[in-house]
């Protein structure tokens, strides 16, 4: 666990109390306990996202108590990252403890959330990723529509708007029926928004729409204000501005009535429509709340300060007050630089270039406006756009999505690693081997087990044992590569490479490269006396097998021969009819 954790400064460690009484609030650090006393009331203090961190009998932590905490702190981070910040530490502490597996990687996915919403935007990635490798080798379709849908906001921060755009999709596809309907509504947001950004402002309205029914079927006051904030954002960019005022008198409306305060993002929306409505006075005042926020409560994710910043520069620069506004612009590049938000950071460009132009600094605003527009072209090329519309066109048409080779790859693919993964040999490989057998050539299944691969894992680390699995992937790609067969990674530390038209001593010949390869590749680059063998079962058959459990079967039989007999080592047979039917 400790390879994750990442020391984050204040108020990371600390999470909001809110007493429901009188609406005092309170900032609390983790190591005070689950639950204060209101200073002003003195009434019962409650953790501002509405649940206690109480602990188990005998003071440890149940699995239900964990299925409830991580249940509410999956959709805090977007609603308040500062609260959700210290309880997500201390869930993914109190998950290791427990020891379930499924509940460390649903927790090490809310710890990544925050990490990236806090600017910690590549730690936060990473963990993603390894999530999303464990969930697909599981084949956990909650956690992995979970970390598509992380994985979408992850390459948004970053600038890479179709790679986002993939990711929403594979959120929603994931996600199943019985997910929870507060879920399935994030996933549902996380495309809309990117069908926004992608220039499919209609399909996004409709999708935010079908966010706000969901919202208000289950009550969700912060859903419904995260919907009604986008879709008003969307009418505003697309030029509905009486749409646009009119969703965002109902976003205050709804906000006061419930005492909600609204966060820096929310209140950058209104400012913009302000700005739209020729209103630069109002849009100040709007945003003086953000301006004036020292402790960060009020921004849900850290990508959000610049926006409200250059939102701030440019009301400031429209009532000539260009002082105030390239101090504001300072500020957000300094913020963009420091948490690499390239996104922002070409228009911090363009807003400086303005402030310059306004101050009547004509070359120097030139040479800025130029440095934007170079900026701009690396950055949103006209490829990933036109990528991004047609895998849109690819998911609205659902037979056509079936039928597309895209998705079906990376359906097939294992994130970690890059070579087929399980379900691939499931839903391919009994098809293969008849074809293959129609022909009249022969088909072999090599099982390759990594020898001792736990205690690669206990003795380094499970970031070690990572780097193992994708540097033997790569050789076996490779081996793969020279026999025109075909790799893949079935679990773990196991793989499988499918190869046709070899008989027995060819495939053993074969196999037994492998087994070189892996021995004498170079580990150290990896870890310090680290070395890697690898146990090999193989199945040759001309005639007999006619699925994958006959022939895998065979193969995996001869793996544990190989693992009995002292592991490094190739055990190959070749099987008849009547051997097969006898698996």
């Amino acid at each position: 666990m400790e390879r994750h954790l990442i020391q984050l400064e204040n108020p990371v460690t600390s999470y909001n109390q809110l007493c429901y009484q009188c609406h005092t609030r309170i900032i609390r650090e983790l190591g005070e306990g689950p639950a204060g006393i209101c200073p002003q009331c003195c009434s019962q203090m409650t953790d501002y996202w509405g649940m206690t961190l109480s602990i188990g009998p005998q003071g440890e932590y149940s699995e239900e108590w964990m299925k409830r905490a991580l249940d509410r702190l999956e959709i805090m981070p977007f609603q308040d990252v500062e609260s959700a910040a210290g309880p997500a530490r201390h869930a993914l502490e109190a998950a290791y403890e427990l020891g379930i597996e499924e509940l460390k990687q649903r927790a090490l996915l809310v710890y990544a959330d925050v990490l990236g919403r806090k600017g910690y935007v590549a730690e936060g990635g990473q963990i993603i990723l390894e999530v999303q490798a464990w969930a697909a080798e599981q084949q956990n379709s909650y956690i992995l529509a979970r970390s598509h849908r992380l994985l979408a906001g992850f390459f948004r921060r970053i600038g890479e708007t179709a790679s986002a755009f993939e990711h929403s999709i594979q959120a929603v596809q994931h996600t199943e029926e019985s997910a929870p309907l507060r879920i399935r509504a994030d996933h549902i947001l996380a495309h809309a928004m990117m069908l926004d950004e992608t220039g499919n402002s209609a399909a996004s309205i409709t999708k935010y729409k079908e966010v706000m029914d969901i919202a208000e079927n289950i009550q969700d006051i912060h859903l419904s204000l995260a919907a009604l904030n986008n879709r008003a954002y969307t009418c505003g960019e697309t030029g509905d501005t009486e749409e646009a005022l009119a969703l965002v008198n109902q976003l205050r409306q709804l906000a006061e009535q419930q005492g909600v305060p609204l966060d820096g993002l929310k209140l950058d929306t209104i400012a913009r429509i302000e700005l739209m409505l020729g209103k630069p006075e109002a849009a100040e005042t709007t945003l003086q709340a953000v301006l004036e926020d020292n402790t960060g409560h009020l921004i849900s994710e850290m990508a959000g300060l610049p926006e409200c910043l250059l939102t701030a520069a440019e009301a400031m620069r429209l009532q000539g007050k260009l002082e105030q506004a390239q101090s504001i612009v300072d500020k957000a590049r300094k913020v963009c630089e420091k948490h690499g938000f390239e996104g922002q950071k070409v228009r911090v460009r363009l807003e400086q270039a303005r402030i310059l132009a306004a101050m009547g600094r004509y070359r120097e605003a030139y040479e800025e406006h130029v440095a934007f527009h170079d900026e701009t072209e690396n950055l949103r090329s006209h490829e990933n756009r036109t990528r991004a519309n047609i895998l849109q066109t690819v998911f609205d048409t659902k037979e056509a999505r079936r039928a597309s080779e895209h998705f079906r790859e990376m359906a097939f693919r294992d994130a970690l690693t890059g070579l087929h993964n399980r379900r691939y040999l499931d839903e391919q490989m009994d098809g293969l081997i008849q074809e293959t057998l129609m022909r009249g050539e022969t088909v072999t299944a090599m099982v390759i087990d990594l020898d001792h691969f736990k205690r690669i894992n206990d003795s380094y680390s499970h970031q070690i044992g990572d780097l193992v699995l994708v540097k033997a992937a790569g050789i076996l790609r490779n081996a793969a590569k020279r026999a025109a067969a075909i790799a893949a990674r079935y679990g773990g530390e196991e793989f499988v490479i499918l190869a046709t038209g070899l008989n027995e001593k060819e495939a053993a010949e074969l196999a037994e490269d492998v087994r070189l390869a892996i021995s004498s590749a170079e580990w150290n680059e990896i870890a310090e006396s680290l070395s890697v063998t690898t146990s090999i079962g193989v199945c040759t058959s001309s005639e007999g097998c006619s699925n994958r459990r006959e022939l895998l079967g065979a193969a995996d039989h001869n793996l544990y021969t190989a693992k009995r007999s002292g592991r490094n080592r190739v055990i190959g047979t070749s099987m008849s009819r009547m051997e097969c039917a006898s698996v």
